[in-house]
């Protein structure tokens, strides 16, 4: 089984969705303030929050995922609020050639694109966002700051609990991949059951991702330190947001 369609039913617990609402609609309507939006296409979209957010606040909403298991999630998410949306099945390398339309706003969030393992592939990605934007069209791509965490070398990501489910993330750092590890703990009394689940990421910086997007159809890129576009400091951020404009 896919590691995205394992966690799909879990995601939102161990990624404190509840906690981060109020930031996604904070980070949405921080993009309206600073762009022009009436359609939104998210790449990766996971179980759907920022498309149905989008298009509560109005837009076409269109949300993309390599899990089946996430856009199912996704579908119930939508259908819970009351919103119409659209919805696949793709890998990002494959944009181009499944997502119809145009869009003003491309949204690869929630460290994604680090799951593009190969300098070709995140080429062919790159290249499909600048394909399905409009004249003018942003793009925002989301992401760790592998700068920081690679010079730390921390192995605890977050533990955190929701009833008798304990989630303990943590990282492996083999050659020049970044092994991401999923722990679910259950349990009952002082008895459990475990579960690991895992995924290679690449340990992508903000300069290799811009010197990507400046030779695959995007003019223009802004790098700031998080979702309210503050400053980036690569010692201090944790995050990274890259603002590119399509050429």
């Amino acid at each position: 089984m896919d590691f995205y369609d394992e966690i799909a039913g879990d995601y939102d617990d161990f990624t404190n969705l509840a906690v981060r609402e109020a930031g996604i609609q904070s980070f949405l309507n921080a993009v309206q303030a600073r762009h022009s939006i009436s359609s939104v296409l998210d790449v990766a979209c996971g179980t759907g929050s920022h498309v149905v957010k989008s298009a509560q606040m109005g837009k076409r909403a269109v949300g993309v995922d390599i899990s089946a298991g996430m856009i199912e999630q996704s579908q119930a998410r939508a259908k819970k609020a009351g919103v119409q949306a659209t919805w696949a099945v793709c890998p990002m390398q494959e944009l181009a050639g499944t997502v119809e339309g145009k869009f003003d706003l491309i949204l690869c969030l929630g460290n994604s694109i680090p799951h593009v393992l190969k300098q070709s592939e995140l080429v062919r990605t790159v290249a499909g966002f600048a394909h399905l934007l409009n004249s003018g069209g942003i793009l925002l791509v989301h992401l760790l700051n592998y700068t920081k965490i690679l010079a730390e070398q921390k192995r605890i990501v977050a533990v955190n609990r929701v009833g008798d489910d304990e989630y303990i993330r943590f990282y492996d750092f083999v050659g020049e991949l970044v092994n991401f590890n999923l722990l679910k703990i259950t349990w009952q009394g002082t008895k459990n059951q475990h579960r690991l689940m895992s995924t290679p990421l690449f340990p992508y910086t903000p300069g290799r991702l811009e010197d990507c997007l400046l030779e695959n159809g995007f003019a223009e890129v802004n790098i700031f330190g998080d979702l309210q576009f503050n400053p980036f400091d690569e010692k201090t951020s944790e995050a990274v947001l890259l603002e590119a404009r399509v050429g």
